[in-house]
């Protein structure tokens, strides 16, 4: 029966791990594309009055272009939570007292300030 040299056989192996972190590597590029909010195209926002145009310079400032206070402010809110819904998420765990959820024990004191205090 015939066996492959080592050297082959360790070769093989090497170009199989390589091959796959590679498709691993392109599936989570993907995956982390499909994460990114949407800035390009056209998005319905309920609650509109008209429509809005939310223009982006180079620096990604948004600039939003209303006909309305109200339809800005609802538009300028939704890109806020485009663009910091993570602070957004972790302002809210601090005000209601659940930031040991997040980072453990060392979160405990503010928890318990927040929740004495009462912010939410």
């Amino acid at each position: 029966m015939w066996r492959p040299a080592p050297a082959l056989a360790i070769a093989i192996g090497a170009c199989a791990v390589v091959l796959a972190a590679a498709v691993l590597v392109a599936r989570e590029r993907g995956r982390a594309r499909e994460r990114l909010p949407q800035v390009t195209g056209a998005i319905a926002i309920d609650g509109l009055d008209e429509p809005v145009e939310v223009q982006r310079d180079a620096g990604r400032v948004a600039h939003v272009l209303a006909r309305s206070r109200r339809d800005a402010w609802r538009a300028l809110g939704f890109v806020h939570a485009q663009d910091r819904l993570g602070q957004m998420l972790w302002l809210r765990a601090v005000a209601l007292g659940r930031t040991a959820e997040w980072i453990g024990e060392d979160g405990l004191p503010s928890d318990r300030f927040a929740r004495t205090v009462g912010f939410a």
